[in-house]
C-alpha cells in the first residue's frame, strides 16, 4: 500500500510539471519567463510589465501532447466571399490558388510539427485539428473548402489563440506555437488590431500574417506585433508562408512550387 501511495505522488508530480512548469528549449520556464522583443525593442514586451505568464494554469482536464517539443502551426484560411474573386491571383479564383499553395507548404513542413487548419467566413469552422495529418489526409481536406460569407478575423484570432493555449497546456509550454492567417481582405467583425496586440504581448504565440492581394495597408500589418506580408498570386503566397517557418525547419524551395 505503501509503495502504491509513492508512485502516485511521483506520477502527479510529474504531471502538474509537464503541464504548468515546464521549461522552454532554453531550458526556462516558457510559463514565468521575460517576454520576448522584437528588433524594434516592441511586440510582446510592448505595453507589460514583468513576466510572459502563458499558458495559464487551468482546472480543466488537460491531454498532455505525445511530443512536447513539438512545433505547432495553426494555419487560419479565409473563405470569404470575395476569395471567390479571381481581380488577382494569377488570373485564377484567389480560393484556387490559396489551396494549392496552403498545400504546398504543408508537404514541405517539418513531418514531425504539428498542424491544424482552420477557416473564417460566417463563422470560425475546425476543419483539421492541431496535430500529426498524412499529405492526403490534408490535401482532401483543403480540396473541400469553398469560398462564401464575411471576414470576421478578430473572432478568428480570439479562437486561434484558445486553440493554441490548449496545445501549449498540453505541451507544458515546450515547443512553438504560430498562427498564420491568409486573408483577402479587412475585417468585417471590428478593428482586429487591438486583440492582434493582446495576443503578440501576453502569450508565446507569433503572429504571422498574408494579405492575399490586400497591399501593404491592412489591419493586421502591425509593425513590432506580426509578420505580416503580401501575395499577389499561388506563387508569392507560398514564398510569403514560408517566412512562418523557422530557419531550420525550412524544408523547400519556393521554385519547386508545382503550378498545376
Amino acid at each position: 500500500m505503501k509503495k502504491t501511495k509513492i508512485i502516485f505522488v511521483v506520477v502527479f508530480m510529474v504531471v502538474i510539471y509537464a503541464v504548468f512548469g515546464g521549461p522552454d528549449n532554453e531550458g526556462k520556464p516558457r510559463h514565468n519567463q521575460e517576454p520576448e522583443k522584437t528588433a524594434t525593442g516592441e511586440g510582446r514586451s510592448a505595453g507589460r510589465e514583468g513576466p510572459l505568464v502563458w499558458p495559464p494554469a487551468t482546472t480543466e482536464l488537460v491531454q498532455l501532447a505525445a511530443n512536447p517539443l513539438a512545433d505547432n502551426y495553426l494555419l487560419m484560411l479565409d473563405t470569404s466571399g470575395s476569395m471567390s474573386e479571381a481581380v488577382c491571383g494569377g488570373g485564377e479564383r484567389k480560393i484556387k490558388a490559396a489551396k494549392r499553395a496552403v498545400i504546398s507548404f504543408f508537404d514541405r513542413l517539418d513531418p514531425a510539427a504539428n498542424v491544424g487548419l482552420y477557416t473564417f467566413s460566417e463563422t470560425i469552422t475546425e476543419v483539421l485539428p492541431v496535430g500529426r495529418h498524412a499529405p492526403a489526409d490534408f490535401a482532401k481536406a483543403v480540396n473541400y473548402l469553398s469560398a462564401g460569407g464575411g471576414t470576421p478575423l478578430t473572432k478568428a484570432l480570439d479562437v486561434s489563440e484558445a486553440v493554441l493555449r490548449k496545445v501549449a497546456q498540453g505541451q507544458g509550454g515546450y515547443g512553438s506555437y504560430n498562427l498564420i492567417i491568409v486573408t483577402d481582405g479587412q475585417s468585417t467583425d471590428g478593428d482586429p488590431s487591438s486583440e492582434a496586440r493582446k495576443i503578440a504581448q501576453m502569450t508565446a504565440v507569433s503572429i504571422n500574417a498574408v494579405g492575399f492581394c490586400t497591399g501593404e495597408r491592412h489591419s493586421l500589418n502591425i509593425q513590432g506585433f506580426t509578420n505580416f506580408s503580401t501575395a499577389q498570386n499561388a506563387e508569392q503566397l507560398v514564398e510569403s508562408l514560408s517566412q512562418s517557418v523557422q530557419p531550420e525547419q525550412t524544408l523547400y524551395d519556393v521554385s519547386d512550387f508545382d503550378p498545376r
